[in-house]
């Protein structure tokens, strides 16, 4: 019996490691390679400007990494507790300094400003768009989409730095406080 058509055959080369992450994703999902990479196809289609480029990816890895890392220590309880605590407090203050630096750059994003000024340019034209108003137009845009993305990011913050800090101090930093 025949495998069914599913489209024409493509071929690619991947670099050996790349190879073995999609093998060991696509076993831990119990699918074939060709079907994992099916669905990674489908999942980048249609191909974005923004997309395809790893670099927020790799910043946010880099930071869930390094702060699942001072957690993990913050809340071992057969780690000792003047390094649980060190840790705790490492994981809380880099949150929240995050947090307030991305907090401070979304508070500069000029929003409001430039959506008036792109109003101001097209109040009263009846069509068309001009290079100065397609420029403010654009200004407002790229404020909107940066305050969006800041937005983002925050939300992406764990909120549980305050308690990993305080656990940390605990004799079992596991123990269920009944809150």
């Amino acid at each position: 019996m025949a495998r069914p058509e599913i489209g024409p055959k493509i071929e690619t080369r991947v670099p050996e490691a790349d190879l073995a992450t999609i093998d060991g994703d696509a076993n831990k999902r119990r699918i074939g390679r060709a079907q994992w990479l099916r669905d990674a196809v489908q999942r980048s289609l249609p191909y974005s400007t923004l997309h395809g480029h790893d670099h927020v990816d790799s910043a946010l890895d880099e930071a869930d990494g390094w702060l699942g890392a001072c957690r993990d220590v913050a809340t071992d309880r057969d780690e000792p507790v003047s390094d649980r605590i060190s840790r705790g407090i490492a994981y809380q203050e880099c949150i929240s300094q995050m947090r307030k630096h991305l907090r401070q750059a979304l508070d500069a994003v000029p929003v409001q400003e430039t959506r008036d000024a792109y109003a101001a340019e097209v109040d009263g034209v009846a069509s068309g768009l001009t290079p100065r108003q397609a420029e403010l137009w654009g200004r407002a845009s790229g404020a909107e989409f940066a305050a969006r993305l800041l937005d983002a990011l925050i939300l992406t913050l764990p909120v549980d730095g305050v308690g990993v800090r305080d656990r940390a101090e605990l004799e079992d930093p596991l123990m269920d406080l009944g809150l």
